[in-house]
């Protein structure tokens, strides 16, 4: 196997395990609070990112790159509306808040983005226009293979052209899948935290982990900030902020 190709299946490993352990972590750690996670529309919607990564691995090894992105902005769709959701009604039964948001859920479109709220983002109004822009963005590139396009169809017949091996991804579109799932999940991963009480998040970021993909992600790291209060982090403060501003690449 080509050890460039090598590196980004490595990639590809880290960045659905950096997703799936900030998932799995927030479910068992939120249940130590006073809180009941059943009740918790984001947590209980979960299993749909979990399931959506087992799709992507098996989607990706049979050179499917298109349907990965279809994945893609079905959780991006959901984790937007299980994050309003559970901002308007986090004390409710998980059916109530099915039937009081059915139309909601129905609606194909994102444009509740603009209503959520992000408190560890410290009301910083131009970092909360810049999240939202991006995932609107990424939203809108995936749309673009949900139905038949032209687009769509010439870029397939150039990857028929590219691709020495059915069934099998090239390098690029490695590159290309894996920058889009990072950017996704970590979208995902913001919405996830803003989602859950400080002490999820603080347990989960602190100790700091260097294998974690989301070390590259500036707004993951905007709310990693947010604990740099704990007694932890003081003796070694002024080398976190530094080695943070070195590892952001989106």
């Amino acid at each position: 196997m080509n050890n460039e190709i090598q590196l980004e299946i490595d990639r590809h490993n880290k960045i659905c395990n950096s997703f799936s352990d900030s998932i799995i972590f927030s479910i068992f750690n939120y249940q130590r609070g006073p809180l009941d996670f059943k009740d918790n529309f984001f947590l209980r919607v979960s299993d749909e990112f979990i399931e959506t990564l087992s799709a992507i691995e098996i989607l990706m090894k049979n050179g499917y790159r298109n349907q990965c992105r279809r994945e893609c902005r079905f959780i991006i769709e959901l984790a937007i509306k299980a994050a309003y959701i559970n901002q308007q009604n986090s004390n409710l039964d998980f059916e109530i808040q099915i039937k009081n948001f059915q139309d909601l859920l129905k609606d194909p479109g994102i444009t509740i983005i603009k209503k959520l709220k992000y408190p560890f983002f410290q009301n910083d109004q131009n970092l909360i226009d810049e999240f939202s822009l991006e995932v609107r963005r990424m939203y809108g590139n995936l749309c673009k293979y949900v139905h038949t396009s032209p687009d769509q169809l010439k870029e397939k017949i150039q990857i028929a052209q590219d691709r020495t091996e059915l069934g099998k991804l090239t390098l690029e579109e490695y590159k290309i899948l894996n920058d889009e799932l990072g950017k996704t999940f970590s979208y995902i991963t913001v919405l996830l935290f803003n989602s859950m009480p400080q002490y999820v998040v603080g347990d989960y970021l602190e100790p700091r982990k260097d294998d974690y993909y989301f070390n590259k992600s500036k707004f993951v790291m905007k709310i990693d900030e947010e604990f740099d209060y704990k007694h932890e982090r003081k003796a070694n403060l002024e080398k976190l902020k530094e080695k943070r501003k070195k590892e952001i690449e989106f």
